[in-house]
């Protein structure tokens, strides 16, 4: 009777069993096409009395492959933001073939104004070149303006990624508790750590994510740069917008559990996801752009400037809504002041460099020009006012350069110019006794004055792209190209007159310096300042695409991994199904023999 009593025991655990793990095949079976579901088995053991019981219910899980999933996730989301930027810059200025980049429209220009300088009484020649003025302008405005808009987007969506990863993170406290609880009870959690593990992956789409299970399943995720994230509770996710973004300035950072992670300044700084990514798009790959239109348009400035009589230069045919932007000076310290080396009557001579032109200075040095070193500076300043240039006709004129001495006698040169620095420096000094003495004294000296030149170092015009504009005087008169816009170089109103226009030419093909920080040509002609900004943007826009495709590659190959590894086949639920199908018929055919069997031995008795 025992004996047939722990047999109906057995066969009625084993039918038991065998429900449950049904139940599972039909719940990896329905969940089949639910992404990031795994396939859940259960621990099946058998105890004193071949009692079959279900252990508990655990489920397939791959922690590495897990993490390179994670990794890929926010490896593809970071370079998808800056290709998709990138992208659209490209669309902005067109395919190369349309003609419409900058480089094109500068070629275009220099173009027009060569047509003008072969027919210089030509009305519609001068049409053409303003015109083609107005496009280069244009351009450069309407580029800022897809800068700015990529910048702004970028920001607003850094604002909606704190408010998304606030309410993963939030999702995730829920479902952890949840998980801790139901693991400490031994109670069947795998569902709950699907659900907890995709909000770790739509996570990771915008931060580098580790995530760490401690005991009862509980969960610890941190950033790829170690700031926690979420341990026991969410950490503090926050961004302030930055309204307004200041031209060539980094937006606001990012910040988790009061860590600063994206900027300079970020101890910690992410390393991937699409935080990453649009604080590098806002504040770096744009920015880099924007430089690039800013020294475009500081170039087409400073090709076009006009140097009056007497005074600073001043913007020509380009010029800005902020003209004072515009302003540059030069400076060079030439000597300290040494009144002993002077004497009455000395003859000074030297050479003074100016925007590339050499002017030859000279001038009689009398007592009370070396009296103190403000007097010195005065001379100075007098006779190179009265320099000529090197083989040319006229003198230079007044507050071109101006020469100051400070309370050490120390002497300086400055020189203002109007979108960029000028070459300015002193050389080849010579000093005679009195004037008309044709042979060097030895004993009389230049005061002090060494040779010197001034760096030449332009910096970038924050935004000078989107307020460049063509001169309203060339707009209402195209004629005052050939003629001057601010200063007049047609004096007679001549028809044929080509000399400015050939200066325009010369200044456009002539080669300049490029300020630091736009990723192209440090020195070059301005087309091909524009052509290397070009293909910086072609470089850049491929490399972003390559790259976001092998990530996306990769990604894709880890998730089929992924889900070959721990994923449901229905084939092997099938199969598994069959199985517990012919065990429940097996123990359903052990208990109907039992029951016939003990109602024999009933009978019997």
């Amino acid at each position: 009777m025992s004996t047939l009593t722990s047999a109906l025991n057995t066969a009625k655990s084993s039918l038991s069993a065998t429900q449950a793990q049904t139940a599972l095949v039909s719940r990896n079976i329905a969940n089949a096409n639910t992404e990031g579901a795994t396939r859940k088995y259960a621990n099946v053991v058998t105890g004193a009395g071949g009692i079959v019981q279900v252990l508990s219910v655990a489920q397939s899980s791959n922690s590495v492959l897990f993490r390179n999933m994670l990794d890929s996730t926010s490896g593809v989301a970071q370079s998808t933001v800056v290709q998709k930027g990138l992208e659209r810059i490209n669309e902005m200025i067109g395919d190369i073939a349309n003609g419409q980049t900058p480089a094109a429209l500068i070629g275009k220009l220099t173009d027009a104004l060569d047509a003008y300088a072969k027919s210089p009484n030509n009305y519609d020649f001068a049409r053409t070149a303003a015109d083609a003025a107005k496009d280069v302008a244009t351009a450069l405005n309407q580029g800022t303006e897809t800068v700015d808009t990529i910048r702004r987007d970028a920001d607003d969506q850094l604002a909606d990624a704190a408010t998304d990863m606030t309410r993963l993170l939030s999702k995730i406290q829920d479902l952890n508790d949840r998980v801790v609880m139901g693991t400490a009870t031994n109670r069947d959690v795998t569902d709950l750590v699907d659900q907890r593990d995709q909000a770790v992956a739509e996570l990771s789409q915008f931060v580098g994510v580790t995530a760490k299970t401690r005991g009862n399943n509980d969960l610890v995720l941190y950033t790829d740069s170690g700031v926690t994230l979420f341990d026991k509770v969410p950490r503090t996710v926050g961004f302030v917008q930055t309204h307004p973004l200041a031209d060539g300035q980094d937006g606001n950072g990012f910040q988790i559990d009061g860590v600063l992670v994206t900027g300079a300044n970020a101890m910690m700084p992410l390393k991937s996801g699409k935080i990453a990514g649009l604080v590098d798009l806002r504040d770096h790959v744009a920015v880099s752009y924007q430089n690039q239109l800013d020294e475009m348009a500081r170039g087409l400035v400073a090709a076009t400037a006009e140097r009056p009589a007497t005074g600073a230069d001043v913007p020509g045919i380009f010029t800005s809504l902020n003209t004072l932007a515009l302003r540059t000076t030069s400076k060079v310290d030439v000597g300290t002041f040494a009144a002993g080396s002077l004497a009455n009557g000395n003859v000074m001579t030297f050479d003074l460099q100016l925007g590339g032109t050499t002017y030859k200075v000279s001038g009689e040095l009398l007592t009370a020009d070396f009296a103190s070193a403000t007097a010195f500076a005065a001379k100075l300043q007098t006779m190179i006012a009265a320099a000529v240039p090197a083989g040319g006709t006229g003198t230079l004129g007044a507050d071109h350069v101006a020469v100051t001495a400070d309370g050490s006698g120390k002497i300086t040169l400055s020189a203002g110019g109007t979108g960029a620095k000028l070459a300015l420096g002193i050389s080849n000094f010579a000093s005679r006794a009195t004037l008309g003495t044709a042979t060097n004294d030895a004993t009389a000296k230049t005061g002090g004055l060494v040779a010197a030149t001034a760096e030449i170092t332009n910096t970038t015009i924050p935004g000078l792209a989107r307020l460049i504009s063509v001169s309203s005087a060339v707009t209402a008169n195209a004629a005052k190209i050939r003629d001057g816009v601010g200063v007049t170089y047609n004096t007679a109103n001549a028809g044929g007159y080509t000399a400015r226009i050939n200066a325009l030419i010369g200044n456009l093909t002539g080669n300049q310096s490029f300020a630091g920080g736009t990723e192209t040509i440090a020195s070059g002609t301005l087309a091909a300042f524009a052509t290397s900004s070009t293909s910086w943007l072609q470089d850049k826009r491929s490399s972003a695409t390559s790259t976001t495709e092998y990530k996306q590659t990769l990604l894709d190959q880890t998730k089929t991994v992924l889900s070959n590894e721990t994923g449901i086949n229905l084939d092997t639920e099938s199969l598994k199904m069959l199985e517990l199908e012919r065990s429940y018929q097996a123990s359903s055919k052990v208990l109907t023999t039992i029951d016939q069997m003990l109602k024999t031995l009933m009978e019997a008795i």
